[in-house]
């Protein structure tokens, strides 16, 4: 990882002074300012340098409940260069963080930011999005010291632990803006089904894996033989077989792949697989077992059930939702949070809310004559400078693209 230029530092700590966030309605600036020197202390206090994933302790992160439209992102993006700061001095082992954001467009913006703005143009952070080749994210991870990553790789990552290791390296500070839900969706079908078969290659393998989970095949053969599985509708589906038994023959089979499997083979199947690899594969038939299913078109879908945030020597969530948001809860066996002092930095007395009590899906919405027409009307009284309407993207504008 490239050092970065002590002199590049401090002219950005001084370009920071004269950075000004946009005026905020009704905002306490000395407990905004008070809340911001806390995410700044916990970005640039001593901690240990060791990776959290060597560690068998609960993984430790730092929530701050900062409330929304504050200019929290854009003030700990500027703070990166106090981090750089820290770790500057030590020219032969440069320390460097990761910003997940929940998509791609805010990462690539910060990220020019920081380069354009605060240090004239030289690249000290980079995105890495889904377009990219392994190569390229590799040499960025080696290269730059500020990486920013989207939500969906972050939680791509909770499931390979190869490449979260990479990504790891010489990083030490990890900050996440806003809550990751981190149920994800996974599905198979008899083709997909099929497929991993063949990839199993081993004629013993082969056997293992379809008699641990015969039942799953069975269903596809059900559905195919009385025609359901072109059905649109939505079926539930449980199986019978103990997920105990599944875990346990997946298991089996994981190691057997490990003491035979080539490393061409593993990555053969990684690139056919969505950069997926064969454990995850086999870690999510599991899941199929493991609850509840839904069938729709021959497909069965469930969710990932043990998707776990991971993090870095020092982790932090800004999240405005933090104190009522009851998956941090859940999770408190396996994350240790601290939840910071809860600074309310915006008088809501100021505030008037307009709810207009429907169902706010777009096909509800069409079903209310008058419902744009009303929304029109409170933007006419109160100004379109001086109102939030939440909506989805398709209605910001008129027929007229207004």
């Amino acid at each position: 990882m490239d050092s970065v230029d002590y002199y590049l530092i401090q002219n950005a700590k001084e370009k920071i002074k004269t950075m000004q966030n946009e005026d905020i309605k009704f905002c306490d600036y000395m407990k905004l300012k008070k809340q911001l020197e806390k995410v700044e202390k916990a970005m640039v206090s001593d901690y240990f340098s060791c990776n959290i994933l060597l560690k068998k302790e609960l993984c430790k992160f730092d929530l701050f409940n900062c409330e929304c439209s504050t200019g929290k992102t854009f003030s700990v993006v500027t703070k990166v260069v106090l981090f750089l700061e820290k770790w500057a001095i030590d020219i032969y082992n440069p320390k460097g963080m990761l910003f997940v954001m929940q998509n791609i467009a805010p990462c690539k913006y910060y990220a020019n930011k920081i380069n354009e703005e605060l240090f004239d143009n030289n690249i000290i952070a980079e995105t890495v999005d889904s377009d990219m080749d392994d190569i390229e994210i590799k040499n960025k991870l080696n290269r730059y010291p500020v990486i920013f990553l989207t939500h969906e790789r972050y939680k791509a990552l909770a499931q390979n632990e190869e490449e979260r290791k990479q990504f790891s390296k010489d990083r030490i500070l990890l900050v996440i803006d806003e809550f990751i839900n981190m149920c994800k969706k996974i599905w198979i079908d008899n083709i997909e089904y099929e497929k991993l078969i063949v990839v199993l290659k081993d004629d013993e393998i082969k056997r293992k894996f379809r008699n641990a989970t015969k039942e799953l095949k069975d269903y596809f053969g059900y559905l195919e033989e009385n025609s359901q599985d072109r059905d649109k509708e939505l079926h539930i589906k449980n199986f019978k077989t103990e997920y105990t038994y599944i875990s346990t023959e997946i298991e089996k089979i994981k190691q057997f792949i490990k003491d035979n499997f080539d490393k061409q083979d593993l990555i053969d199947f990684y690139n056919a697989n969505n950069k997926r690899s064969i454990y995850n594969v086999l870690d999510e038939i599991k899941e199929f077992f493991g609850g509840t299913c839904i069938l729709e078109s021959g497909k069965l879908y469930t969710v990932k059930r043990n998707l776990q945030l991971w993090g870095l020597s020092k982790n932090i969530i800004l999240d405005g939702s933090g104190t009522l948001n009851y998956a941090y809860y859940l999770q408190r066996n396996k994350i240790n949070f601290r939840l910071e002092e809860d600074y309310k930095v915006l008088n809501h007395k100021n505030f008037t809310i307009e709810h207009i009590k429907i169902n706010s899906t777009k096909t509800s919405k069409n079903r209310y004559s008058n419902y744009y027409n009303l929304c029109f009307k409170i933007l006419c009284e109160l100004g379109i400078n001086k109102t939030l309407v939440v909506c989805r993207k398709e209605e910001h504008q008129d027929k007229k693209r207004k």
